[in-house]
């Protein structure tokens, strides 16, 4: 009867263990699937606010990001690493003595402004080009020193 008794105990024991064990496996699943809900919350916010404000500071981005996304501080400071890795498009500089969170160079999308500058000095550029290789061509037009940049013939 004694034996009947241990073995029925060490079966429960099994069990309860196996339960418990079940358990974390899915208390894990359910941190993993809200852990990915919050950082991909977390990237798109954050990114979103850097492009349209200039000076977000390092500690708003982790205080403001957790509590919007409902992550602690520091998951909030592991997701904002990740964004700020080698291949993120975020860095931390400092600036007037606050850190700041800022989008990379090669994230930037230059403005509309911008673009047409460069449109226009990659055209007259590439017109001072071609007005060179006519001068070059024609044997009675050639180019002074330089110094009057004047043309004779």
């Amino acid at each position: 009867m004694r034996q009947i008794l241990d073995n029925r105990h060490k079966i429960h024991c099994l069990e309860s263990e196996k339960e418990k064990i079940q358990e974390d496996k899915q208390a894990s699943s359910l941190e993993f699937a809200k852990n990915q809900r919050c950082e991909d919350k977390f990237r798109s916010w954050v990114v979103n606010k850097v492009m349209s404000e200039e000076r977000v500071t390092l500690e708003d981005v982790i205080d403001a990001g957790s509590e919007l996304v409902d992550c602690s501080q520091q998951a909030a400071r592991r997701y904002l690493q990740k964004l700020c890795s080698s291949l993120g498009p975020l860095c931390v500089m400092e600036d007037q003595g606050l850190k700041r969170v800022l989008l990379k160079a090669e994230f930037v999308n230059p403005s509309p402004k911008e673009i047409l500058e460069k449109q226009a000095r990659n055209w007259k550029d590439g017109l001072i080009e071609k007005v060179d290789k006519e001068i070059n061509r024609d044997p009675k037009v050639r180019l002074d020193s330089g110094i009057s940049g004047e043309m004779s013939k």
